[in-house]
This record gives structure tokens, C-alpha cells and sequence, in this order.
């Protein structure tokens, strides 16, 4: 498996593990991943990037046109940028939300981020932000959804 699936996956368990159910992220969650076989770099990355989200404010503005740098356009592929666009124009996130997640996908250690890792940066962001409860939901319906579909076909 790729560096990159393993850091989603392992972001993934964090997510689902300890964020969703608002657990504090102490010492015991190294060894408990360790234990469940994740790789200790991977658990490290992990925990350093979300310990950078909380840092990471952008400024908020209301309508903004995204141009991305080179770098982002060689590490997001078509397919993320387009998710990202099609999450605004649904209204799930705006653009200091959009902001934030192509910031914290520059962060992660890995050479490509596509659809799949994209949809799990933007749960956890949106998770991060209380007062988007109800966007959270909208997004993990429509990545249940998404799943649903790669399923049937």
C-alpha cells in the first residue's frame, strides 16, 4: 500500500476513533494505533498535522475566484480540485473552508491528493468547526453516497 493511502487510512481511524467521538488525543493513542498496526510515521504525520489544523486561521472572505499554484495543481489532482469546487457551489463549504483544506492537504507528506483523500481532509476540517454541524452531515451523506456508487458500479 502507498504512503498516502496509509496516512489517509490512519487519519481516517483518528477521525472516526477519537475526533467523531470526542475523545482527548493523549499519550495512549500511539500505542493503542501501534497495537492496531499502524506504522509509527504515519501515526506521527498524522498527529502532527491535525495538532497544526487547530493553528492554521485564514482570513474569511465571501466570494473569491481560486487560482492554484503550481505546486497545488501538480499535488491535488483534477478530480480533488473539482470536488472541492463542487462542495462550494453546494454550499457545504465556503471558501475559508476550502482554504483550510487545500492548506492542510499541502501540509500531508505525500505526493498526490485525489478524490478519496480530499473527501477525508474535508470531513475532518468540517468536523473541526463547530459551527458547521450541519455542512459535516451534508458531507458525509454525499461521501456515503459517493461510496454507495463505486460500490454498484
Amino acid at each position: 500500500m502507498k504512503t498516502s493511502e496509509n496516512l489517509i487510512e490512519t487519519l481516517m481511524y483518528l477521525f472516526e476513533r477519537y475526533l467523531v467521538q470526542e475523545i482527548f488525543l493523549g499519550e495512549n493513542i500511539t500505542l493503542e494505533m501501534l497495537k492496531a498496526g499502524y506504522h509509527p510515521q504515519d501515526i506521527k504525520t498524522a498527529l502532527d498535522w491535525l495538532n497544526k489544523l487547530d493553528q492554521g486561521e485564514l482570513s474569511q472572505s465571501k466570494k473569491t475566484i481560486r487560482i492554484y499554484s503550481k505546486e497545488e495543481e501538480q499535488k491535488l489532482t483534477p478530480q480533488a480540485r473539482t470536488y472541492l469546487r463542487h462542495l462550494e457551489q453546494l454550499h457545504i463549504i465556503d471558501s475559508h473552508i476550502r482554504e483550510l483544506i487545500i492548506h492542510s492537504a499541502m501540509m500531508l507528506e505525500t505526493s498526490c491528493i485525489d478524490l478519496p483523500e480530499i473527501q477525508c481532509i474535508s470531513l475532518i476540517i468540517l468536523y473541526k468547526h463547530p459551527k458547521k454541524r450541519k455542512e459535516l452531515e451534508l458531507l458525509e451523506h454525499l461521501v456515503l453516497l459517493d461510496k454507495y456508487e463505486e460500490i454498484k458500479h
